[in-house]
């Protein structure tokens, strides 16, 4: 018996799951949407942003500053509108390429291969981290799977608490 089906065994309402937050293991993702139709399927913020700060830290990536690169992400990732999304990776693409992109103008296939991965494993399900993709979801403000992380206040800061005990 798979976790699905074990779930649904113990679990009589199992049909009224309406929102599954999960870590981007795109093939758990199209098992639970199968297995749950009815529901939503959520990338967990914490973990989004960890994989995406650790990919602009690697060094095939050269990016030149990681701090503005952050900053776009966070402004997608809290965009409540998908036009302030493209606003944000419009600004991501600059900082990285150098390009300024107006919002009428598509977004040309970049040759930096941070902008290639993020657009072939980001932007193409950015309704399920992005802050818009999220806003008729009923997520009760849970936006991680990762419960010690939450119960420290968010992204980062159990880490930070970490260091000043060193």
């Amino acid at each position: 018996m798979d976790a699905g089906s074990s779930f649904k065994s113990f679990n009589v309402t199992w049909d009224q799951v309406r929102v599954i937050i999960v870590g981007k293991d795109f093939r758990e993702i199209s098992l639970l949407q199968a297995a749950f139709p009815g529901a939503r399927i959520l990338l967990c913020v914490f973990h989004g942003v960890k994989y995406l700060h650790g990919d602009t830290a690697k060094k095939e990536n050269s990016i030149q500053d990681r701090d503005k690169v952050e900053d776009a992400i966070h402004m997608m990732l809290n965009a409540t509108t998908e036009a302030k999304y493209e606003t944000a990776r419009r600004y991501l693409y600059y900082v990285v390429d150098g390009k300024e992109i107006t919002l009428e103008e598509d977004i040309p296939e970049s040759a930096h291969p941070f902008l290639k991965y993020f657009h072939d494993n980001w932007h193409a399900c950015r309704d399920m981290w992005s802050g818009f993709g999220r806003v008729d979801v009923p997520h009760l403000g849970d936006t991680t799977n990762n419960r010690l992380e939450a119960a420290w206040g968010g992204e980062g800061h159990l880490k930070e608490v970490l260091k000043l005990k060193r």
